[in-house]
């Protein structure tokens, strides 16, 4: 198994940082995940590439829930491909494998989509914020957006739940906090995952966000203790999530879309911040698909020190 210890994007050169992470996702899912291509249109553009994480040990036979786990889509966020490279690492361990993923049947994880920008530093592909690009029709849309447009289309299933969650990381403000979609679950999700941030001492954001539509518009999003609805959203028009017809009222399961915005100012608390709450989303969401939409409680464990030094090991 790679290095989890060791697995640091700030200790390589700029321009070789996505064959590291690449390389990385490689070593650590070796046996134990399928990977998976999807070729670039472009001469000489990136290829997207995808790892299949395939649970064994689900209860539910049935409704299996399909997981999407993307990070990269802004080149300068290299925290948040960390975050990802962690939360596989605890997915793929025989050790916590099998409270993690019940009731899962295919986890699809994109450790980078905007290849091009990671390896020149920018939260830019070139004059465009890919995150305002997806389900769009454009003329010129970038070549990573089709890519991972086509990956989801391919994998998503309108009669199963699914589970898309975007790892991002933002230092603007001084807290975390979670973008939900107006599905009911994202938001109980969210905040559940919010009380397991607060409870490591994560500091989470409590003021409204403002933020700037890509014509410049201002707009304000309001915060309720940590969660803010981005469905809906001039500002988050075009960011990634499930696809539009995924949305209609007739799909027998609204999916579930969750963005993780974790401030990387202390990298241990921030490494641990993803873990947690990708962990709290994932065993909730199955929770709830396995009990028929019926609540759990929170385990105490989450909260302990010892349920986090386990993660890290």
């Amino acid at each position: 198994m790679a290095d989890k210890q060791n697995f640091n994007i700030g200790n390589v050169r700029q321009e070789g940082r996505s064959g590291y992470v690449i390389e990385s996702f490689d070593k650590l899912t070796n046996g134990k995940a399928d990977k998976y291509v999807v070729q670039s249109y472009d001469n000489g553009g990136y290829e997207l590439v995808a790892y299949l994480l395939n649970p064994k040990n689900s209860r539910n036979k049935n409704n299996q829930i399909t997981a999407f786990l993307v990070s990269g889509i802004h080149g300068d966020e290299g925290s948040a491909i960390g975050g990802i490279y962690h939360t596989v690492s605890a997915l793929v361990d025989r050790q916590y494998s099998k409270e993690l993923t019940d009731g899962f049947g295919q986890i699809i994880v994109v450790p980078i989509v905007s290849r091009s920008a990671l390896d020149s530093g920018t939260r830019r592909n070139g004059y465009v914020d890919i995150n305002r690009t997806f389900w769009i029709d454009s003329k010129n849309k970038p070549e990573e957006v089709k890519q991972l447009e086509r990956l989801v289309n391919e994998f998503y299933h309108p009669d199963s739940p699914s589970l898309f969650v975007d790892f991002h990381n933002d230092t603007r403000y001084d807290g975390s906090y979670i973008l939900a979609n107006t599905n009911p679950k994202s938001y109980d999700l969210a905040d559940k995952a919010i009380a397991v941030l607060r409870g490591i001492g994560l500091p989470i954001l409590e003021e409204d966000i403002r933020e700037k539509t890509e014509n410049g518009t201002e707009v304000v999003l309001k915060n309720n203790r940590g969660v803010l609805h981005k469905d809906a959203q001039e500002a988050y028009k075009g960011a990634f999530g499930p696809p539009p017809f995924a949305r209609n009222n007739d799909t027998r399961y609204q999916p579930v879309s969750i963005t993780l915005e974790i401030n990387p100012r202390d990298p241990q608390l921030a490494r641990d911040g993803y873990l947690v709450a990708s962990n709290t989303i994932f065993r909730y969401y199955g929770e709830i698909i396995l009990a028929n939409s019926r609540w759990f409680a929170m385990p105490n464990e989450i909260f302990s020190d010892s349920y986090v030094k386990k993660m890290r090991n």
